[in-house]
C-alpha cells in the first residue's frame, strides 16, 4: 500500500486522489481502513468503486476472510511499465529480466545481466547437497545459451554467506559435475562454459539494466517503480475491515494480538531479536494507538503512560502490551531456529549473550526438530 498517509499535507502530491473523511470509517496507515457501520460501508464504497475494483474476501477461495474486502485501483488507471534509457519509450516490463533483451521500439539491449567482472552464485541442478559456488563473469554465449565463467575460484573462507563452498570444494563440486560443463576460450583466454539449464542461479552481480520500471496513472508516469512505489497520486489496495461486527475488543488473553497485528507487526515474542534491539518504530505506536482508541475499551491515557515506559523491541513491547490488556495474558513465545542461529554466531564470534538471548537459545536447543535443522545447517556450512 502506499505510504503517503504517513506524509503532512504539504508534502503529498497536490493532484492526490486522497480518501475522502468519512465519520466511522477508521484509517490505520498503511494497514487498513475499519469501519464502523453498514451505512458508513455504503457511503465508503461508493468513492471507492470509481478508483477501486472490490473484492470480498469471504469468498476467497483460498483464504476466506469474513467482514473483510479488498479495493485495489483499477488498472485501466494504472500501468506498470518499463521505459527504455536509451529512447524514452515505455516497453512491456515482460522479459527485461532476461540476458539479452531488447526494447520493442528502438532494438537496442535494456538487460545486459552477465557483464564481465560481474560475479555469479550458483549451484548445479542435479546436486543434492546444496551449497553455492561464487565465480567471476565473462560474458554469456547467446547461441550456446552458455555462461561464461573464468577459471578462477574466489576465496570465500571469511564469506559470511551460508552454504557457500570454498575454493577448494568447488573444484571438487566442478569435478563430481564434469559432464555438465566444458573448457573453451575466447579473445585467447581459458574459460569454463556452462549451460544456463545445468545450474540454479541465486545471485547475479554486475548486471546491467538499461530500463527504469515505472508507473502510468491517467497516462502520467509516476516515480521509478523499483526504488519509490508510493509516488503514485492515489492509494494503490485497502484492506477494509466491518468493525462493527467485533468492535469494541474488551480487555481478555490475547486482546495485545490484534492490536499489535492492526499495527503490521509480528505478535510472538521469538520471532524478533532477543538483545534488545528496536523493533517498534513511531509509527508502529501510532497505528496501535489509533486502533486501541477507536476499537477497545481500554484506557487510553494509561495505555499513553505504559507506551511511554516501554522499551521499543519486540519481546519488550509485546510483553508489556500482553500484560496492559490482560492480567494473565496468553503470549506466544515458541522455540525458534533462528535465535539458536544468531546466538550460535555471536558465541563463535566472540560477542557476549544476554540472558535473554542465552534462554531463547537454550529453548531452541530442547526442540528435537530444531536441533536436527540446525546440526544439518552446521553440516553444510563445514569442509566436506
Amino acid at each position: 500500500m502506499s505510504g503517503k498517509n504517513d506524509l503532512t499535507d504539504t508534502e503529498k502530491d497536490p493532484d492526490a486522489i486522497n480518501l475522502p473523511r468519512i465519520k466511522g470509517v477508521v484509517e490505520i496507515p498503511n494497514c487498513g481502513l475499519y469501519v464502523k457501520g453498514p451505512r458508513k460501508l455504503k457511503k465508503l464504497f461508493r468513492w471507492l468503486s470509481r478508483y477501486y475494483d472490490i473484492k470480498d474476501c469471504s469468498k476467497d477461495e483460498r483464504y476466506p476472510s469474513p467482514g473483510a474486502w479488498y479495493a485495489r485501483v483499477k488498472p485501466d488507471l494504472v500501468r506498470e511499465c518499463a521505459k527504455c534509457n536509451w529512447c524514452g519509450s515505455y516497453i512491456s516490463t515482460t522479459g527485461t529480466g532476461v540476458h539479452g533483451h531488447r526494447c520493442e521500439s528502438c532494438g537496442k539491449v535494456v538487460m545486459e545481466k552477465f557483464t564481465n567482472g560481474g560475479t555469479v552464485r550458483f549451484h548445479f541442478t542435479k546436486d543434492n547437497d546444496i551449497r553455492d559456488i561464487e565465480m567471476k563473469v565473462f560474458g554469456y554465449d547467446d547461441d550456446a545459451k552458455s555462461l561464461l565463467l573464468y577459471p578462477v575460484y574466489p576465496d570465500l573462507a571469511t564469506s559470511k554467506r551460508c552454504f557457500t563452498l570454498n575454493p577448494q570444494q568447488v573444484h571438487k563440486k566442478f569435478k563430481q559435475f564434469s559432464g555438465d560443463w566444458q573448457e573453451t576460450e575466447r579473445d585467447g583466454q581459458k574459460l569454463i562454459a556452462i549451460p544456463k539449464d545445468n545450474i540454479n542461479l541465486i545471485e547475479v552481480m554486475g548486471q546491467k539494466r538499461h530500463c527504469q520500471m515505472v508507473k502510468l496513472f491517467a497516462g502520467k508516469e509516476y516515480g521509478n517503480w523499483d526504488l519509490a512505489m508510493d509516488d503514485l497520486p492515489i492509494t494503490e489496495s485497502y484492506m477494509i475491515y466491518e468493525a462493527w461486527r467485533w468492535a469494541p475488543l474488551k480487555p481478555s488473553p490475547k486482546l495485545h494480538e490484534e492490536i499489535i497485528h492492526a499495527a503490521g507487526m509480528v505478535s510472538r515474542v521469538d520471532y524478533y531479536y532477543q538483545d534488545g534491539r528496536q523493533a517498534f518504530c513511531d509509527i508502529h505506536l501510532k497505528r496501535m494507538r489509533r486502533f486501541v482508541h477507536h476499537f477497545t475499551t481500554l484506557d487510553l491515557n494509561k495505555w499513553d503512560r505504559m507506551i511511554s515506559q516501554t522499551d521499543l523491541s519486540g519481546p519488550g513491547m509485546i510483553k508489556a502490551i500482553a500484560r496492559f490488556c490482560h492480567p494473565n495474558p496468553q503470549v506466544r513465545n515458541e522455540p525458534n531456529i533462528g535465535n539458536l542461529i544468531v546466538a550460535a554466531a555471536k558465541t563463535f564470534s566472540g560477542e557476549d549473550l544476554c540472558e535473554n538471548e542465552v534462554a531463547a537459545a537454550v529453548d531452541a536447543l530442547r526442540d528435537p526438530k530444531i536441533w536436527s535443522d540446525f546440526i544439518d545447517i552446521m553440516e553444510r556450512s563445514v569442509s566436506e
